[in-house]
């Protein structure tokens, strides 16, 4: 089949027939826009493949879910803090009558085993 050749364009194509001619503008618009998608490609693999970077992000990701946590930790352990100081002093910031019977039992109780757990060991 004989071709024609296109003075503007360089292309040549079937002489007669209806065939689509594309412009050197698609073509080139085309070719680019493979290029961009074939170089984010390349890029999303070596992402994939760069473990030491992929370990360090996990890694950052972590910390800062754990400082989140340690955050919040330290307001809960603050109000509850608080709570007890509440609940061991009266408005004047004197121990509560309980506070001081508490520390006594507890001192007797400490005592009484030291003294129970020496006779044993004799």
């Amino acid at each position: 089949m004989p071709t024609t050749n296109d003075a503007h364009d360089g292309e040549s194509t079937p002489s007669g027939s209806g065939a689509h001619r594309r412009d050197v503008g698609e073509i080139q618009a085309e070719v680019e826009q493979n290029r961009e998608e074939l170089g984010r490609t390349v890029e999303a693999l070596s992402q994939k493949l760069d473990v030491k970077t992929r370990a360090a992000q996990w890694f950052r990701a972590r910390r800062a879910q754990t400082e989140g946590l340690l955050l919040a930790l330290r307001v809960r352990a603050a109000r509850l803090g608080s709570t007890a100081q509440e609940s061991v002093v009266d408005e004047q910031g004197r121990p509560k009558p309980i506070v001081p019977a508490a520390c006594a039992a507890l001192v007797t109780v400490v005592i009484a085993g030291l003294l129970i757990w020496r006779r044993r060991r004799r």
